[in-house]
């Protein structure tokens, strides 16, 4: 048993919340939090990829080597005209509090933020970050941080969709805990059904604005569009 009364695989449980700004989410649990602003500009693809979009995640490099590996995100979905205008979807992830692992969080955070803006995503996969001294802990504080740590990404059905790897791991250790992370998928499933419900409110909440008359509906339609753009 750990000093927080979790057993050493037990992930600690992921809250998602949702200023009212499109495309900003801020994921939390007990003793960490982290906030991600996804926002949409446009420019001029590369000529040999002329209907790919771009992605740049700012704040964490390792974020943004985990979205380019899992594909996440079909860069081919930020086409807005071939070979002359594309999307590049940028998201900004900042820590604003941290004890410990924050990897989970800021994937939480950042896929979250992307469908909240209305961008296609393939999945909220199941993120994990797994530290080793005599034993493997999930979602590890800050004191439990030994000298191997391990970062994995799966989605729904368990495939592994990215893993990393700090520090030296023994055969057997690594086996072990790339069978744990399998153990982790469902986690990624809930997070999906709490942005389904917000993204739900916001369609609701939306329609009751409009109501307003014609007038106030396409003011409102026009300011929306030009934030998006």
């Amino acid at each position: 048993m750990r000093a927080d009364g979790r057993y050493p695989l037990d992930k600690l449980p992921v809250t998602l919340t949702f200023p009212s700004t499109p495309g900003f989410c801020i994921a939390s649990n007990t003793f960490s939090s982290v906030s991600a602003h996804a926002q949409l500009s446009q420019t001029t693809p590369h000529a040999n990829k002329p209907s790919c979009g771009f992605l740049r995640i700012i704040g964490s490099s390792q974020l943004q080597m985990s979205f380019q590996q899992t594909n996440l995100v079909p860069l081919e979905s930020l086409c807005v005209k071939t070979g002359q205008i594309v999307q590049q979807l940028t998201v900004t992830v900042n820590v604003l509090k941290q004890d410990g692992s924050v990897f989970g969080l800021q994937m939480s955070a950042a896929c979250a933020a992307i469908q909240h803006l209305g961008i296609p995503i393939r999945c909220i996969p199941a993120s994990s970050e797994f530290s080793l001294q005599e034993e493997y802990v999930c979602d590890y504080l800050e004191e439990e941080r030994g000298e191997s740590v391990l970062q994995s990404v799966v989605d729904g059905s368990g495939q592994l969709l990215f893993f990393s790897q700090e520090g030296k791991v023994s055969g057997n250790k690594l086996m072990e805990c790339l069978l744990n992370v399998n153990l982790q998928k469902g986690s990624g499933k809930l997070l999906e059904e709490t942005v389904k419900t917000e993204l739900e409110k916001r369609r609701i909440d939306n329609r009751e604005e409009y109501s307003g008359g014609p007038s106030k509906c396409f003011f409102e339609l026009g300011r929306r569009m030009k934030f998006i753009i």
